[in-house]
């Protein structure tokens, strides 16, 4: 049996993540361009965040995982949205500016957020992009999905990644105004 990240824990017995009940915001499908990688595919999203938008999102999916802030919501930055062939999502990586982290998404049910420390793993983006380049079934393994990990085709995501890499530079470069 797979050894989730929920049965999993820290040096100090607490789990690894911040586990929220329900589903986390949906990928815009305006924004969202989707690449083909075999049984994954990968949305590329460039996303606004703030509360606002979080409210309207919740209109359309009231499941949405309520978050814990203290303060307004209000960041940006390109997101990683694994999924399957039918666009269900089970890992998302979030590259904004004051906050980046990931996700593992148990569909329907739930997310643990990991936050991610730049200082000690460098830059989020590429350490992100090598995540989906490198570790794919053994992070949808973590997570749960163990049948689509056993359907992961490596070389369909490497023959994939220079199109992923054009389609993140040309998302940042739209929303810096480039």
């Amino acid at each position: 049996m797979t050894t989730t990240l929920g049965d999993r824990k820290g040096v100090a017995g607490d789990s690894l993540g911040v586990r929220y009940d329900g589903v986390p915001m949906p990928p815009a499908p305006e924004a969202t361009k989707y690449i083909d990688m075999g049984a994954l595919t990968l949305g590329i999203e460039y996303r606004f965040l703030t509360d606002e938008l979080v409210e309207e999102a919740r209109k359309v999916e009231p499941r949405m995982a309520l978050g814990h802030r203290d303060e307004p919501l209000q960041d940006e930055g390109v997101s990683l949205h694994v999924c399957d062939n039918a666009h269900t999502e089970y890992i998302r990586f979030d590259n904004f500016g004051g906050d980046p982290h990931y996700h593992y998404i148990v569909p329907d049910v739930c997310s643990y957020l990991v936050p991610y420390d730049e200082a000690a793993t460098g830059p989020f983006l590429n350490w992100a992009l090598e995540r989906v380049r490198g570790s794919m079934p053994a992070m949808l393994r973590q997570g749960g999905a163990d049948e689509l990990a056993d359907r992961v085709d490596v070389a369909a995501i490497e023959s994939a990644m220079p199109e992923v890499e054009l389609l993140v530079k040309e998302a940042l470069q739209s929303a810096r105004g480039l």
